[in-house]
C-alpha cells in the first residue's frame, strides 16, 4: 500500500507540475501585461497606507493582502529555500526569484478569479475560492466539489504531518512529551 501511494504521490507532485505552473505564470505575466512589475509600486503604496477597518464588514486591503499570503506561505516554504540553495546553489535563488516573479501572476489571477466568483452568504459575508470558480466559472461544475474533497484530504493530512514535526521538536529540545505537545497546539 505504502508503493502506491508513494507513486501516486510522485505522480502528483512530479517534474511536469512545476512546468505547468511556470507556463501558467509565464501565460498570465503575457496576459496580464505583467502587471506584478507594472503595478509594484502601487501595490506597495496600497500595503504602506493608513489600514482602514471596514465598516461594512469586508476585509480591507492589508487585511487581503495577508489572507493571500497566508494561503501561500507555509513550512515547506522555508525548508524548501534552504534546501534548493544547499542543493543548487546561488542559481537555485535567481530561479526561485523568476519563479516567484512568474507565479505573481497567477496568484493576481486566482484572487481575481476568486473576487469574481464569489458570493453572498444569509450573513451577508462574502465567500468563494477555487471551489467557486472552478464550479461556476467552467463548463463543468463536479470540479468545485472535487477540488474541494482533495482539499479536506490535503489539509487533513498536512495537518498531521505539521503536528507530528511539531511534536518531534518539542520531544527532542525541550523533553516535552506528546500530550503536553498536543496541549500546547490545542
Amino acid at each position: 500500500m505504502t508503493v502506491i501511494i508513494e507513486n501516486v504521490a510522485n505522480f502528483i507532485w512530479g517534474e511536469w507540475l512545476v512546468y505547468i505552473l511556470l507556463a501558467t505564470g509565464i501565460f498570465y505575466s503575457f496576459r496580464l501585461k505583467f502587471i506584478q512589475i507594472r503595478k509594484f509600486t502601487y501595490i506597495l503604496k496600497k500595503f504602506f497606507r493608513q489600514r482602514v477597518i471596514s465598516k461594512d464588514r469586508n476585509i480591507n486591503s492589508f487585511q487581503a493582502l495577508m489572507s493571500a499570503l497566508g494561503s501561500c506561505i507555509g513550512n515547506g516554504n522555508v525548508i524548501g529555500v534552504a534546501t534548493a540553495i544547499i542543493s543548487g546553489g546561488p542559481g537555485a535563488l535567481f530561479w526561485m526569484w523568476v519563479s516567484g516573479i512568474l507565479g505573481m501572476a497567477l496568484k493576481y489571477a486566482e484572487i481575481s478569479l476568486g473576487i469574481q466568483y464569489r458570493e453572498k452568504n444569509s450573513n451577508g459575508d462574502y465567500q468563494g475560492g477555487p471551489m467557486y470558480y472552478l464550479s461556476k466559472g467552467t463548463k463543468f461544475k463536479f470540479l468545485g466539489g472535487i477540488y474541494a474533497f482533495f482539499l479536506l484530504l490535503q489539509n487533513s493530512g498536512g495537518t498531521l504531518v505539521q503536528g507530528n514535526v511539531i511534536k518531534d521538536v518539542f520531544l527532542s529540545f525541550f523533553n516535552i512529551k506528546e500530550l503536553g505537545t498536543s496541549f500546547i497546539l490545542l
